[in-house]
């Protein structure tokens, strides 16, 4: 298991060569993991289930707003509908996004809780359990994850925002359409890093939460950055060596995505979340 490995003996070599061992260490422990007991059924199926209760009132934010807008026609004006239903949309997609962020946290959990083979102990046969899904959901942990969800949001406005302010504007301002084209690359390229950098400091935050006891939110959140922030370029890296598998599930029309590349991403990213707290806290290495 993950948590008997000593990780000594990486800092040899170039830093890009000590990466790519890295992240073939990683993806290598989690397809031994995903392919372990009942885990592969689990990590499958969450996603799925997970999906559709978020996705669900996704779906609603077509039709909804629109009904109520016609709905109310008669006792509001034209300009009175449309702020109500702009609101309501937003409304929507604000607690959509909170509901994909709080279950698919809970997948992520599952996911970091996930074992190569059984515990050690005669009749205690573990290798996951499917209620670590509703982690985040129970007890204290909702008010915890609420604040990471405040602070990760946050995050994500302070660079899509100016980011989607310059490639509206940048078409005004009297440059040649190459020149504009530059600019617009630049500033998705440049978002696109900053959000993956913002995900990436999470990746250690189960960790946090499970080795440390009643650890406020703010608190594991400034620990999980603190562990991750020295392994960005190696998550990174991480998510580009899976452009092929995710190539490879567009032309399965997703299928593929769902019943492999899905869970394979999410163990592997488990797995770097996991050495990545382990050595942030090296008197935790085993």
């Amino acid at each position: 298991m993950t948590n008997d490995i000593t990780y000594t003996g990486v800092s040899s070599g170039p830093q890009k060569n000590r990466i790519k061992k890295l992240n073939r260490y990683f993806k290598s422990s989690a397809r031994r993991t995903l392919f372990a007991g009942d885990n592969y059924h689990n990590a499958v199926i969450a996603p799925l289930i997970c999906g559709m209760f978020s996705g669900g009132l996704l779906y609603l934010s077509f039709y909804v707003p629109d009904l109520l807008g016609d709905a109310l026609a008669a006792v509001l004006n034209e300009r009175a509908a449309a702020l109500l239903t702009s609101t309501l949309n937003v409304v929507i997609y604000t607690v959509t996004a909170f509901l994909f962020f709080m279950f698919f946290s809970g997948v992520y959990v599952m996911c970091s809780r996930m074992k190569e083979e059984p515990d050690s102990r005669p009749g205690v046969v573990s290798y996951s359990s499917f209620s670590n899904v509703f982690m985040p959901m129970s007890g204290g942990n909702f008010s915890k994850y609420l604040v990471i969800f405040l602070i990760l949001a946050l995050q994500l406005c302070v660079v899509i925002v100016p980011c989607v302010f310059i490639c509206r504007g940048v078409g005004g301002i009297g440059i040649p359409a190459f020149a504009v084209f530059l600019v617009r690359l630049v500033a998705i390229c440049a978002c696109a890093f900053m959000c993956i950098m913002f995900f990436a400091l999470l990746l250690p935050l189960p960790y946090v939460f499970e080795h440390e006891d009643d650890v406020p939110a703010v608190t594991a959140y400034k620990k999980s950055a603190s562990a991750a922030l020295p392994g960005v370029f190696r998550c990174c890296g991480l998510l580009f060596s899976f452009i092929p598998l995710l190539l490879l599930s567009v032309l399965s029309f997703g299928v593929l995505f769902f019943a492999y590349a899905l869970p394979y991403m999410t163990l592997s990213a488990a797995k770097a979340g996991e050495y990545l707290y382990m050595i942030a806290n090296t008197e935790r290495n085993v």
